[in-house]
């Protein structure tokens, strides 16, 4: 695929989700009726199992550094800052998800460990930021048309795991 078919791709996730911040958030929320919750147990349970899967891989989070690639709205990365975390590096292309990241981890007391940015990965991680315990990508390859560049980068950012998720 062509740099210039890449960078449209990314462009068009970055305003589906600034138009969608809200709504995608609302997964999260645990105040919602009885067709709401149901909807999501039945759609949605995935992105819930998926927090809870890699919360028990990454145990214990004393003291490590974590990398959150496609953060959204940051609830990863705030359970990892709440588990013990050091630092969490969130990033994402949607300004507005990263901005919901960053009022969330000042209500739940975890902003000091909590570093989100609005950027193309791996362009917003230097390098020299390297080691990262752990890496983390979780719904990112859904929707990203080139995924071999940044698992290399992220392998190369991260001296320990890394959980992936990706479409079927």
């Amino acid at each position: 695929m062509s740099a210039r078919t890449v960078k449209e791709v990314e462009e068009k996730v970055r305003v589906h989700f600034d138009d969608d911040a809200e709504r995608f958030d609302a997964i999260y929320k645990k105040e919602k009726g009885l067709v709401g919750k149901f909807i999501d147990d039945y759609w949605r349970g995935v992105v819930q199992k998926r927090l809870e899967l890699n919360v028990a891989k990454l145990q214990p989070f004393a003291g490590k550094k974590i990398l959150d690639v496609g953060c959204g709205s940051g609830r990863f990365c705030l359970e990892f800052a709440k588990a013990g975390a050091a630092k969490v590096v969130g990033v994402d292309f949607a300004k507005l998800m990263i901005d919901i990241a960053e009022e969330l981890a000042k209500e739940q007391g975890v902003a000091e460990q909590c570093d989100f940015r609005v950027g193309t990965f791996p362009e917003i991680v230097p390098e020299s930021e390297a080691p990262f315990d752990a890496s983390t990508a979780n719904g990112f390859f859904d929707y990203i048309a080139e995924p071999v560049p940044v698992i290399e980068a992220m392998r190369r950012l991260t001296k320990g795991k890394m959980i992936l998720s990706f479409p079927k």
